[in-house]
């Protein structure tokens, strides 16, 4: 569960979040929708920690894993998928290093995402399409299983179908996290998530 208290943000004298009262409800699936600017992904980082609240306060239940896929992917490019897997792997807290456990968790968190896992794991990260990146992404994700999952445009510059398919996949993957979705999207992707506007420095229902 996470509470904003009074949440406000002001940058340069503009005022993002004005007094917001809301209460993001653990299992929940949100997706918040606004023109570019209005305070979206600033919401996610004050959500993560990344950023202060200039009044007011944000509530996290106590221990809550909270994991953030941003709009712009950090694998790193040059490295292949099962380094970049290898990597998240040992930045868990408490990562076990075992070759046969390391193994078989990135082949079946993969597997969430990919049908041929064998035929993934080697491939550079600059050879794969901005849709496999992500979901490799997700699949590091699943490493970690977080309480809360915060995604910034995760369908970005995907063709309708992959859209659909790329949500689909988040739901089956990650079932009883809390999911906030910030999208342009049309409201149809989303299906089974509910839909809020942040406007004016307010978060209403779309």
């Amino acid at each position: 569960m996470i509470i904003l208290d009074e949440a406000t943000k002001t940058i340069g004298g503009r005022t993002l979040l004005d007094r917001v009262n809301f209460t993001f409800e653990a299992h929940g699936r949100y997706v918040i929708y606004g023109p570019s600017g209005i305070g979206k992904t600033t919401l996610l980082n004050l959500i993560a920690g990344y950023d202060a609240l200039s009044g007011g306060r944000i509530i996290v239940q106590e221990g809550a894993q909270i994991q953030y896929l941003f709009q712009e992917s950090l694998l790193f490019s040059n490295l292949s998928v099962e380094e970049n897997m290898r990597i998240k792997w040992l930045s868990r807290k408490q990562a076990e290093d075992n070759g046969n456990t390391f193994q078989n968790r990135i082949r079946a968190a993969l597997a969430t995402f990919f049908s041929h896992v064998d035929g993934i794991l080697s491939q550079k990260i600059y050879t794969l399409s901005g849709g496999e990146r992500r979901r490799v992404e997700l699949a590091q994700v699943v490493l970690s299983t977080p309480d809360i999952l915060l995604l910034d445009e995760p369908t970005a510059n995907l063709d309708p179908e992959n859209k659909i398919h790329m949500i689909r996949m988040i739901g089956e993957a990650f079932p009883k996290t809390t999911h906030i979705i910030v999208s342009h999207d049309d409201h149809s992707f989303f299906e089974g998530y509910r839909h809020l506007k942040l406007r004016e420095g307010t978060l209403v229902d779309a």
